[in-house]
């Protein structure tokens, strides 16, 4: 009996497990090699991309990361038990040949074991290696099972991402635009149902991200579909709502705080490292002054000083997280639908 095959075996094995057993049943964790792992891929796609978010390559990212996922957890339990199986010299025998399997003949064995087909000619040699041959199977069977059933809500939620992404790109080009088109003339309360239904989207969202935290690598390289940029870009709407719009015409204010805490719970699960010495420009209120007729507030110097001292670290999180998917703050002024379809 070789002891450290059998030790390494268990080990990767355990390894393997307790790693898939953290990212498919333990919401807002990833376990430490996929975690590792998804870090360095999407480092180097960056890397290839330029750190560029428009570029197409990116979009591929949440799909790669899915498959290599999968293919750890594979490789490391079936190297395991692959191990445990060449601890011993008289573990697997061949009834075709009438000996003993030799290591290639293990890996085999052990392999078509986990995908719980089975090898007739090949037959455990003790009632010990029966029963680790059983579990083997059942640890494939498991593997296999979980890993298609984590798939398939990862593309749901994917898709949810980008119906958030359309619904806020849809609103207006920018912060100043949103604010803008919501004008009808006496105030903006018509933005009061969409702020509810987005604030209802980003908390979803939010808990989807905890739950699947590969979400956060389902990149996409067109601005009008990348939720990065389009909850900055609806964040900074908000501020100019509360901070700058009178209170008789603003939404009503049940909906602004149901949205901003929304976001507030989106950032809070990100949690993007970076600097936090961007120099972030002040929205454009003249421009909103100008297009609306309305007399904004807290417009002058000091106020805006005072006003974005306080948003500053808020801010900062968001540009934070612009730079770490590839684009820049000024990106959230954008040409929505740059389309023949678009009027």
């Amino acid at each position: 009996m070789n002891y450290f095959y059998l030790i390494a075996g268990i080990l990767l094995v355990l390894a393997g497990l307790l790693d898939f057993g953290s990212t498919s049943f333990i919401l807002t964790k990833t376990g430490f090699i996929t975690s590792k792992t998804n870090q360095g891929i999407a480092k180097f796609c960056f890397f290839l991309a330029g750190n560029r978010g428009d570029r197409k390559i990116l979009e591929y990212l949440g799909s790669a990361l899915i498959f290599f996922m999968f293919v750890i957890w594979l490789v490391v339990v079936w190297t395991g038990f692959s191990l445990i199986f060449m601890s011993d010299p008289e573990s697997i025998y061949n009834s075709s040949s009438e000996q003993f399997a030799d290591t290639y003949e293990k890996i085999y064995y052990t392999g078509f074991t986990l995908s719980t087909l089975g090898v007739g000619d090949f037959t455990p040699h003790s009632d010990g290696w029966r029963i680790i041959t059983s579990l083997a199977s059942f640890v494939g069977l498991i593997l296999i099972t979980m890993a298609i059933t984590y798939l398939v809500p990862v593309i749901s939620n994917a898709i949810q991402k980008r119906s958030l992404s359309l619904y806020i790109s849809g609103l207006g080009e920018s912060p100043e635009q949103i604010v803008i088109s919501a004008y009808n003339g006496k105030d903006f309360s018509q933005l009061s149902d969409h702020l509810t239904n987005l604030g209802s989207m980003i908390f979803q969202y939010s808990q989807n991200h905890l739950a699947y935290p590969i979400l956060h690598y389902m990149h996409n390289s067109n601005k009008d579909e990348n939720v990065t940029l389009q909850v900055a870009c609806l964040d900074e709407t908000l501020t100019i709502l509360m901070c700058h719009i009178p209170p008789e015409l603003r939404p009503p204010s049940m909906s602004l705080q149901l949205t901003r805490r929304a976001i507030t719970a989106y950032l809070e699960t990100i949690k993007q490292p970076g600097k936090e010495d961007n120099d972030l420009p002040y929205p454009n209120l003249k421009h909103i002054t100008e297009a609306t007729g309305v007399s904004l507030i807290n417009n002058d110097e000091a106020s805006m000083q005072k006003i974005y001292g306080k948003l500053d670290k808020r801010r900062q999180i968001m540009c934070n997280m612009l730079l770490n998917d590839g684009w820049k703050w000024k990106q959230i002024q954008g040409s929505k639908y740059e389309s023949d379809l678009h009027a």
